[in-house]
């Protein structure tokens, strides 16, 4: 504070007019009442006469856009402002916008017009029956439920009894497991009426027990073995109407308005009346005799009546004291005594010796004559001198079967033509000579299946057959089951059809891996329709593919090859990475025009090189390229990870992977894959990127600059 001094006249303006009320500057004053200083007051310190001390120096100098019930907010600078948007009230604090934890608030209203974007699931609390899923709050499945796309329900076992109709939960007994036979065990779901109805179960033995003890039935009248009928609401039987369990009814008399009729009737028939014929006695085609005043017959002696028979036969003796007369055959299978002549307009035959002091005729069908080597079944021979008969070793009728050993020559067959009735055999070889033009013809029937030609296993077993269908179509079939048919010459099999899979393999092949499979080189001449997909493989492994999609187009896998020209001016540059985009650009590091994403595995074959400007003047001028492949993973701020370093002229010999410019405009060729192992790897996988650098290195200003590259994509590994 300045202090005002006296000096000179004083003029008192207090009512005292004493120096006492003038303020001094050497000596503690208390100053009272109210001054007002039209200028400002200044001083070195401010003394704060409460505590003691001096006053510090003001926090806040000045509030910008003051008003009632705003926030005050520090500037920094010594300033404040007060905003219009951000008020406190005393218990409310008011703002557009809060950000920060809220861990410390409560009572926060979630309604839906006041929450913008998705609520985490880890950040809400919720009950039973609810979990988060991947930060989405879902419902949680006990036991028996299903939670589907469709909602929440009920997780039905696979035949357990229960199933959906309309919506509602049911008992199925449908949906259950048939069962063939019941056990006394078996349980069954029943309502308790006696316990307020509810749900138990019980057994078949108890249902049984129940239904006997309780339940009444109508039992059986009568007596064992009566035939049972209605009396009045009851059953009765009778002893006069019986069964005797097995195929006989007894009953006292049948009345009947119709007919009665059976497949035999047998007992007293005297009372019957109307009968215009008697029942036959004996077998079929007996003659009937008188045996007891019935009718009988016998097997001994019979009339058969067949077309062209009308013989009777007789077993047993037989004696006439007159002429037997017979317009036919005679057959007798006992003695015949005859005291008169025999006479017969036919042959007479004995399964018996017939004897006689003489015979007369032909003797050509006697038999036991004198007959050299006989041994039955043979086949007799004029011997080798003169009225002698022989045989000889195995040739001999086998009924059906004719052997004969050694060779059967026919010659000047009638017609020439040999006919076999049955069955031919031949146990050896069969050799057929001759001029005509058909040797061998068989005779197919027109309107069966029947097999020609028969290849048959230990005479018993047929392997094979050929043979010409009802609608004339020729079959060579294998009759054995999962047996080949192969077709050899010499020691290979060009062709062979695959019983077990019933596949074709040509080119020796031991086994079909498809219907068709071809080993060795394949000509067609002409057009291939495949339905489906066609494969072409080396060993096991596709080289060639046609695929059909849903729409029924082909798509073909295969290696293929493709080229990519990346044209561009060079200047004074070192390493620069080469276009992949077709803009006359290059980069010093890889960029979206000097990168690309490989649709395909494959790998590079070839770089085609020629510049326009005149080479350096140094004997050393090449040019480097170096070949780089990366992932695709993206790297910081949101951009491609581009290709890393994987092969250049640091790690390949500058013989090897250089293109020399000595001449202009002269292309020089690299090929990769020629190139030594140490070279490096020029392959890539689906989905990688991959550049391609060039090095002018001595030649700093190659100027324009042509470059083809050759690719190879294998089309069977494509990026998914």
């Amino acid at each position: 504070m300045a202090y005002n001094t006296l000096c000179g006249t004083v003029n008192f303006c207090d009512d005292s007019g004493s120096i006492e009320s003038m303020v001094d500057d050497y000596s503690n004053q208390t100053i009272a009442g109210r001054k007002t200083f039209s200028t400002p007051v200044t001083a070195s310190a401010f003394y704060d006469s409460t505590s003691g001390a001096p006053l510090s120096t003001a926090a806040i100098r000045s509030i910008s856009g003051d008003g009632a019930k705003r926030v005050v907010v520090s500037d920094g600078d010594g300033t404040a402002t007060a905003y219009a948007g951000f008020t406190f009230d005393g218990s409310a604090l008011t703002s557009s916008y809060f950000s920060g934890s809220a861990v410390g608030l409560s009572a926060i209203p979630l309604h839906s017009h006041k929450v913008v974007g998705n609520l985490s699931a880890s950040n809400i609390y919720f009950g039973l029956g609810l979990e988060n899923s991947s930060e989405t709050l879902a419902v949680k499945g006990g036991a028996s439920i299903a939670i589907t796309a469709g909602g929440v329900g009920v997780d039905l076992a696979t035949t357990g009894g229960l199933a959906h109709a309309s919506a509602k939960l049911r008992v199925d007994p449908n949906d259950a497991t048939a069962k063939g036979s019941l056990s006394n065990n078996d349980s069954f779901l029943l309502s308790d009426s006696d316990a307020s109805n509810v749900l138990k179960k019980a057994t078949l033995s108890t249902l049984s027990t129940y239904m006997q003890n309780t339940l009444t039935f109508i039992g059986p009248g009568g007596s064992n073995n009566q035939v049972q009928y209605k009396n009045g609401s009851a059953f009765a039987g009778s002893s006069n109407f019986t069964f005797d369990g097995s195929n006989t009814v007894t009953t006292v008399n049948v009345s009947a308005s119709g007919f009665v009729s059976s497949s035999q009737f047998v007992g007293n028939g005297s009372g019957l009346t109307g009968i215009t014929g008697v029942n036959a006695s004996g077998v079929n085609q007996s003659v009937q005799f008188n045996s007891g005043s019935t009718f009988s017959g016998s097997a001994n002696l019979i009339f058969d009546f067949s077309a062209g028979t009308n013989a009777l036969k007789a077993i047993g003796d037989m004696s006439a004291s007159n002429d037997i007369l017979g317009g036919r055959d005679l057959s007798l299978l006992r003695d015949l005594g005859v005291g008169r002549h025999i006479s017969a307009t036919g042959q007479i035959s004995s399964s018996a010796n017939i004897s006689a002091s003489a015979f007369y005729g032909q003797g050509h069908t006697l038999t036991t004559a004198p007959i050299n080597n006989y041994t039955a079944n043979r086949l007799v021979l004029c011997g080798g001198t003169s009225n002698t008969l022989d045989t000889t070793a195995n040739l001999a009728w086998n009924n059906p079967t004719l052997n004969v050993p050694g060779n059967v020559v026919a010659s000047n067959l009638s017609g020439a033509a040999m006919n076999v009735n049955g069955t031919a055999r031949v146990t050896g070889s069969l050799e057929i000579t001759g001029s005509d033009a058909h040797l061998l013809v068989l005779h197919a029937k027109g309107s069966d299946n029947t097999r020609e030609i028969v290849f048959r296993k230990d005479y018993t077993t047929d392997a094979g057959s050929l043979y010409i269908n009802s609608t004339e179509h020729m079959f060579l079939r294998n009759e054995t089951n999962l047996k080949d048919i192969v077709f050899r010459t010499f020691s290979t099999n060009p062709l062979r059809i695959f019983g077990a899979t019933a596949r074709v393999g040509i080119g020796n092949k031991v086994a079909a891996a498809a219907t068709l499979d071809v080993n060795g080189d394949t000509i067609v001449t002409g057009s291939i329709t495949a339905v489906g997909d066609l494969e072409v493989l080396s060993g096991s492994t596709d080289v060639f593919e046609i695929d059909t999609d849903a729409q029924g187009k082909g798509r073909m896998l295969a290696r293929q090859t493709f080229v990519k020209h990346h044209n561009m001016e060079f200047g004074s540059q070192s390493k620069r990475f080469i276009t992949m985009t077709g803009q006359a650009t290059h980069t010093a590091a890889p960029t979206e025009q000097t990168a690309i994403v490989m649709p395909y595995n494959g790998r590079l074959l070839k770089i085609v090189y020629m510049q326009a400007g005149t080479p350096g003047a140094s004997s050393n001028d090449k040019v480097e390229f170096g070949f780089y492949t990366g992932s695709t993973t993206s790297g910081g701020g949101g951009q491609p990870q581009y290709p890393a370093d994987y092969v250049d002229s640091t790690t390949i010999p500058s013989a090897q992977f250089t293109a020399s410019v000595t001449t202009v405009r002269s292309p020089y060729t690299i090929d990769l894959t020629g190139l030594p192992a140490n070279s490096g790897s020029f392959t890539f996988t689906a989905g990688q990127m991959v550049a391609i650098a060039m090095d002018p290195d001595v030649d700093v200003n190659p100027g324009d600059t042509f470059i083809t590259t050759i690719w190879e994509y294998d089309l069977f590994n494509e990026i998914t």
